[in-house]
């Protein structure tokens, strides 16, 4: 469909150009030549344009600078082998993106909770090992956290702008020996 209007063009300025006897000449292939000239370069001049808007500017006008937050946590996720958790607040992250970005685990592997109860995984200390990914600013959890796993560690990610995107919590339970 979006060649009708260049066979259009084309046959406007072929039928307005002298025809000759034996067949299109010299000058009919110079017009050709500029017309598709022309059209390559139009053509680039779109890409050009179209790839500034959408792989510059667009990320810019995003917040953060369209910074993955839910790639990085798949990332994380994906490279722990234990039973995995993310505590969503409203609008930290997206929960179903971070099932898509997943590559080495189940996508229904890992648990995507509101908040998390203290009488339930992460919190109730019931797990060997846990990773438990935290909002910076969810004080409430990370304190919860460290109660349930004394000897839990908190590994801080950030984003491309240097701010604490998400925070990692390493948990091992103090066992008995």
């Amino acid at each position: 469909m979006a060649g009708v209007g260049l066979v259009g063009l084309w046959r406007a300025v072929a039928g307005a150009w002298p025809a000759r006897a034996e067949g299109s000449g010299p000058a009919t292939r110079v017009l050709a030549a500029l017309l598709a000239l022309a059209l390559a370069g139009g053509v680039g001049r779109e890409v050009w344009a179209a790839g500034v808007t959408y792989f510059k500017d667009f990320r810019l006008s995003q917040p953060r600078q369209n910074y993955s937050l839910s790639l990085e946590m798949a990332r994380v996720i994906d490279a722990y082998s234990g039973e995995a958790f993310a505590i969503s607040r409203p609008h930290f992250y997206d929960g179903n993106a971070v099932r898509m970005l997943l590559t080495r685990r189940d996508p229904a592997a890992w648990h995507d909770l509101v908040a998390p109860a203290a009488d339930a995984p992460p919190l109730d200390g019931s797990l060997d090992r846990v990773l438990v990914i935290v909002h910076p600013e969810d004080t409430a959890t990370q304190e919860a956290l460290r109660r349930a796993y004394p000897r839990g560690v908190f590994v801080e990610h950030r984003d491309d702008e240097d701010i604490a995107a998400f925070w990692a919590f390493y948990g091992e339970a103090q066992r008995a020996r």
